[in-house]
């Protein structure tokens, strides 16, 4: 059976349908089905962010503004992020009439329905052409997607374009994929990812974002080897100022890796993938009872299976990514799980022997403070970054923006 195709207004209304007793039935698990829950991350109205909103027989397609330098996150964007129905519009009564309406047009929008002519192997260079890229050669790969380079042929700026089969990855689709858009729409800031557009396909979703020239952390480090203590100081602080950010605005990350920091040839470095962040209360302790990220940076209470403060896992997978910037291995075997959940709790940190000596004592001093597995002893952001080390960092060699920031980075290449 070929998916029919839905207006706008019927994905975009399918949570105030739902409550419709009046609503076919055939309708919603219609939309249901064949776009895998991917409605419920759509904006209820339209905001300032979105430059433009293009409703399509075969693609629901947002495209965004370039983000100024300057730019933070505005009123539009958390308009544009809330999903209740009742407060989308200025009163009730409009957002009850406007979806009288669209239940009145719901039949009308699937006998109207033509099939969707997709051919079982679709043509992937078509489908970008026809949105203004030129499609080039795959530059990363993870469990549930492609990363290619796309060339934006107006005026030739390289992105990276995430490419997500549903169809093979419908646990992720419909549990983690909706998380991540929401989560990411939310965000604006310097050392986070930003999205670029969102193309929804009937089977597969397009992320187009910013490109990494210089790949991910862990394949910078393996390339290169551990960085030097400088390199390592105006890296880091990026991350951790990224953390900052989300924890200020109440998100945790939950799966802060290597992987998924990426590094841009300009110096600057980027925090991505919020496939399992969670919003959390800046003002007491939340806690999770979700096991998700990866073994190797999980905290011992994540892997003991207690429930655990998102914000001190953070912080633990800061730690980890900070040992293998400057020991270039990492901190803990993940091979023997109880082992190594015994060395986490001994609060067991050993430097390799060929960098020990040319750690900064005051960098093995946070991390061994970051991952410690008493929680309560267990350092803040804003702790790690008035630490002794992170303060040492010249102001006129870090931060964003500046002109030699590029040339730190790049020195380690040759």
């Amino acid at each position: 059976m070929r998916p029919p195709v839905f207006s706008w207004d019927v994905l975009n209304n399918y949570r105030t349908l739902r409550q419709q007793s009046t609503t076919p039935v055939k309708v919603l698990g219609s939309v249901k089905k064949f776009f895998n829950n991917l409605h419920r991350s759509l904006p209820i109205r339209r905001s300032g962010r979105v430059r433009r909103c293009r409703k399509t027989e075969s693609e629901i397609r947002l495209v965004f503004r370039e983000k100024d330098k300057e730019d933070t996150q505005s009123e539009g964007v958390k308009s544009f992020l809330n999903l209740n129905p009742n407060i989308a519009s200025t009163s009730r009564i409009k957002q009850q009439s406007k979806s009288k309406k669209c239940v009145r047009n719901c039949n009308e929008d699937l006998n109207k329905a033509k099939p969707l002519k997709l051919k079982p192997a679709y043509d992937k260079e078509k489908i970008f052409v026809d949105r203004g890229y030129k499609l080039e050669h795959e530059i990363g790969r993870g469990s549930y997607s492609k990363v290619r380079l796309v060339q934006r042929i107006s005026d030739g700026k390289q992105f990276a374009a995430k490419i997500i089969d549903r169809e093979k990855s419908k646990c992720y689709s419909e549990r983690f994929l909706p998380k991540e858009l929401a989560t990411s729409l939310q965000l604006s800031h310097p050392n986070i990812t930003e999205y670029r557009e969102i193309i929804i396909l009937p089977y597969v979703t397009i992320i187009i974002m910013d490109y990494a020239q210089l790949g991910d952390l862990l394949e910078f480090i393996q390339n290169n080897g551990a960085l030097s203590n400088g390199h390592a100081q105006n890296m880091f602080r990026q991350i951790v100022e990224a953390v900052q950010y989300l924890h200020d605005i109440g998100i945790a990350h939950r799966d802060l890796k290597c992987e998924n920091i990426l590094l841009k040839d300009d110096g600057t470095v980027m925090v991505s993938d919020f496939g399992f962040a969670r919003e959390i209360d800046t003002t007491s302790r939340t806690l999770s009872k979700t096991f998700c990220g990866s073994t190797a940076y999980a905290s011992p209470e994540l892997l003991c299976g207690v429930p655990y403060d998102p914000i001190l896992n953070d912080i633990w997978g800061l730690g980890c990514i900070l040992y293998i910037m400057v020991c270039g291995s990492m901190p803990f075997d993940e091979s023997d799980l109880k082992s190594m959940v015994n060395k986490q709790m001994a609060h067991s940190i050993t430097v390799p022997t060929q960098v020990k000596d040319i750690v900064d004592p005051d960098c093995q001093s946070l991390i061994i403070q970051m991952l410690n597995p008493d929680i309560d002893e267990r350092p803040g952001i804003m702790s790690i970054l008035s630490s002794d080390w992170l303060k040492s960092l010249s102001r006129t060699s870090s931060g964003k923006g500046l002109q030699n920031k590029n040339l730190d980075i790049l020195s380690m290449l040759g």
